[in-house]
Formats: C-alpha cells, structure tokens, sequence
C-alpha cells in the first residue's frame, strides 16, 4: 500500500507540474522524489488562517497563488477559491461555496474542457504545486505508513 500512496501522489504532482493527466504520467519507481505534501479539505481550509499562504486545490493539485494577491488576496475577486479544492467552481466559472469541490461527472464536456485548459494554462504554468489534495480516507490510509 506505500507504493500506491507514493504511486497515486507522486503521479497527481509529477502529472500536473508536467501538464498531464496522472493516468498518461509515467511513475518514476526508485527515483522518488521527496515527500509530496499532502491536504485535506479540513487542513487546506486553516492554511491562510495559519500560515498567510493563498492556497487552492484544482484538479486534486494544491497551488500556492499567494503571488497573485490582486486576485486572491483578501477583498479581492476570486479570494473566496482559497482554502477550497475548486474543481467544479473554476468548470461552472462559479464563487458559489456549494461549487467549492471537485464533483464534475454532471457537467459537460465544454466546462470540463475550459476547467482543463484553465488549469494548464493558467495554473500549472503560473503558481507553485505545494502538493496534492486527498479525501481524509486516502489520507488514513497512506498515513498508516511511516515510509510515506
């Protein structure tokens, strides 16, 4: 099971700084990298609280926007994205708090695309990955391995 969270995560991060899908990205085996940090929604929903930092999570992939605080800072347009993963919001072009997720099977193929070609070209091209985020099932999971 540690090599699936390892797989799964370093596969998310690895696919997304590389601008691909996590199932095209080959998974590198023994060349590893360091620890992926991983987010649930309870943790990613403090890190502005804690740490200042303008996370959100897109696609399952958290990014740092704090250098964009023009558009994420407090008071400013999209602020209401941070500490949320923004999937189905950023598909819907929605601030709504009932959109803060990343439910997508109900959309259609247009929004789905447009949320993909945000992503690519506006995210992965644009802000840090700090990391992926997780459900808190994959989270126990993965962390009832010390390895990981």
């Amino acid at each position: 099971q540690v090599s699936y969270c390892r797989a799964l995560l370093g596969c998310l991060t690895l696919a997304a700084v590389h601008g691909l899908d996590a199932c095209e990205y080959q998974y590198p085996g023994d060349d590893w990298p360091s620890p992926v940090a991983t987010y649930t929604a309870e943790e990613l929903a403090q890190i502005f609280k804690k740490t200042g930092h303008l996370y959100l999570s897109l696609n399952h992939v958290v990014f740092d926007v704090s250098s964009a605080p023009d558009f994420y800072g407090p008071g400013a347009s999209y602020h209401s994205l941070i500490g949320h993963e923004v999937t189905r919001a950023v598909a819907m072009w929605s601030l709504e708090q009932t959109d803060m997720n990343d439910y997508i099977d109900d959309l259609d193929t247009v929004m789905v695309q447009d949320m993909l070609e945000n992503y690519d070209n506006t995210y992965i091209n644009k802000y840090p990955v700090v990391g992926v985020f997780v459900n808190q099932s994959r989270r126990r999971l993965c962390a009832q391995h010390s390895e990981l």
